[in-house]
């Protein structure tokens, strides 16, 4: 007997979790969008250290201002594409952008980063159950 993956309903990002960092990101978004060469749509959800929003299937774009984001993704796609690591599990990247100029929050300077990557691992693994499992 397979498994059948279930994708929940994607529901609003409730107010306190949006970042406001993101908002002011956001005032900017034709230029962003330019950059990506994606659309930005609708937030599906954020952490403490960014947000990820729908883009043109089957691709997401998340932004972080966690200093590591955008070094860790550019060493794992390294190694994938080295092959000196299978990439099982790991999404694929369309692409690592720092985006221009760093943010303020908090009082400190934030790079922020934005990764186009495929959105269907992210689905799949992070907000989905297994039907058989109900």
């Amino acid at each position: 007997m397979g498994m059948r993956l279930v994708p929940r309903p994607v529901r609003d990002v409730p107010g306190y979790r949006k970042k406001k960092w993101v908002e002011a990101l956001l005032t900017k978004q034709a230029a962003i969008e330019d950059v990506l060469e994606v659309p930005i749509g609708r937030m599906l959800g954020c952490g403490h250290w960014g947000c990820v929003f729908e883009s043109t299937t089957p691709f997401v774009v998340k932004f972080s201002i966690d200093p590591t984001e955008g070094p860790i993704w550019s060493k794992i796609v390294g190694l994938v594409r080295e092959e000196q690591y299978g990439g099982m599990g790991f999404p694929n990247i369309k692409s690592i952008t720092r985006l221009m100029p760093d943010i303020s929050h908090s009082g400190k300077k934030r790079k922020v980063w934005a990764i186009v990557r495929d959105g269907h691992r992210a689905r799949v693994h992070g907000c989905a159950r297994l039907a058989s499992l109900q």
